[in-house]
């Protein structure tokens, strides 16, 4: 990012501004038009707008404790949830270590919809600016081509899936990016301060969401390293420890949340009862589903333009990204085994809400071959098109109209 002055990136945030503006405005327009909230009615108004709620009069208590009382008390414990329960580990999952939900302290109750909505955007805008920092950080400078895969990272179907049931859900997109970036200065120069802060960072907003990256980063370290050094296992060691010592670092800043959560995790889970069971009408809806998914139905939807991208990564000759190949095979493998969503989901019941990642890599996909698909002459475009047209009506001919929720 050191190759460009400092006018080009204030220009690409002011262009990448006006464009998030123009399509929240295009795509939630009739939500205001019709005096409509983003909460929505199951899990985001019975469970994450009450939690938001009092989320902010604990806050409010802790300050006036401190600057009004003069003591130095922060309520670990209320009886008044259900019959008592801990506050952090109760509203951790939902608003504690957010850092998008702490200054809701400063929003009085009858305005609090307007900050829920607010944060919502909020999240969505960092998300392309910490996905924007990572493709400048990898020298990918074409500011239309960050620009589209902002975009399509911020504005994904996961994202607009997630939106209205579980805000929080948006949260890890703004990390993610920043761990990748903090793994890329590993590699290139066997330190990071910006992987250390976004480890803990992430490992204090949500330790459910935290617990998926830190697979994810593992896995994405592995296929670097062997798309980097081969079988040269000296180097790859060598480099492993370097990801440990920075991680460890992170998850002992982060220690006063991390542990107590951690705690929890281990002794109780959710469902934990069902486990993984062998479903074979989940394999075969999963499956019927899948190419309708990326482009149709689903939480893993993207625009064709990506879908061109992905073509493109796997039949052209000048491509050399073949650890984002692997990347790609794997994410879609992982998709297909619902085993994987079982462990992705802490062991508890089968869940694909990793697929944040998956949203970061197809975006990656469509800033990495932008120039190349744009550089094209007619003759490749009309394979290019054919080859899209065959996807699409393979993807009618499976789709059954039952989407598969990924979330």
């Amino acid at each position: 990012m050191r190759n460009k002055n400092k006018n080009f990136y204030v220009s690409y945030f002011i262009i990448y501004t006006i464009s998030f503006i123009i399509t929240v405005t295009i795509s939630f327009f009739w939500f205001a038009r019709h005096g409509n909230t983003l909460i929505g009615n199951g899990d985001g108004w019975q469970q994450h707008f009450k939690a938001l709620l009092y989320y902010s009069h604990h806050i409010r208590n802790i300050i006036k404790n401190i600057f009004v009382n003069h003591q130095f008390t922060i309520p670990e414990w209320d009886f008044h949830v259900s019959e008592g329960a801990d506050i952090l580990q109760t509203f951790h999952y939902y608003v504690i270590g957010d850092p998008f939900a702490f200054f809701a302290f400063l929003v009085p109750d009858r305005y609090m919809y307007h900050f829920y909505d607010a944060m919502l955007f909020l999240r969505l805008f960092f998300a392309g600016i910490s996905f924007s920092a990572l493709c400048f950080r990898n020298s990918y400078y074409n500011r239309k081509a960050v620009l589209a895969g902002a975009l399509s990272y911020s504005f994904a179907a996961y994202t607009l899936a997630a939106i209205a049931a579980h805000p929080f859900f948006l949260t890890p997109l703004v990390f993610l990016p920043l761990v990748i970036l903090g793994v890329e200065n590993i590699f290139d120069n066997n330190h990071s301060r910006i992987y250390v802060v976004a480890i803990a960072f992430s490992a204090i907003s949500n330790f459910y969401f935290f617990y998926m990256t830190a697979l994810i980063t593992v896995g994405y370290c592995i296929i670097k390293a062997i798309s980097l050094y081969g079988t040269d296992i000296k180097k790859i060691a060598n480099k492993a420890w370097i990801v440990l010592a920075h991680s460890m670092l992170g998850i002992c800043i982060s220690a006063v949340v991390l542990l107590p959560m951690g705690y929890i995790a281990l002794t109780g889970s959710r469902d934990s009862a069902s486990g993984y069971v062998f479903n074979s009408l989940y394999y075969l809806g999963k499956y019927k589903s899948f190419l309708s998914d990326f482009v149709l139905s689903g939480d893993s939807g993207f625009t064709v333009v990506v879908l061109l991208a992905v073509i493109i990564l796997f039949t052209s000759s000048v491509s050399k990204n073949n650890h984002l190949k692997w990347l790609f095979v794997c994410a879609n493998i992982m998709l297909l085994l619902p085993v994987c969503g079982y462990v992705m989901n802490g062991f508890t019941y089968v869940s694909n809400r990793w697929a944040y990642a998956y949203t970061l890599l197809c975006a990656y996909i469509l800033v990495t071959q932008w120039d190349y698909l744009f550089s094209l002459t007619t003759r490749p475009w009309i394979v290019l098109i054919s080859s899209v047209t065959v996807y699409y009506i393979l993807s009618f001919i499976t789709n059954d109209g039952a989407s598969t929720k990924l979330i």
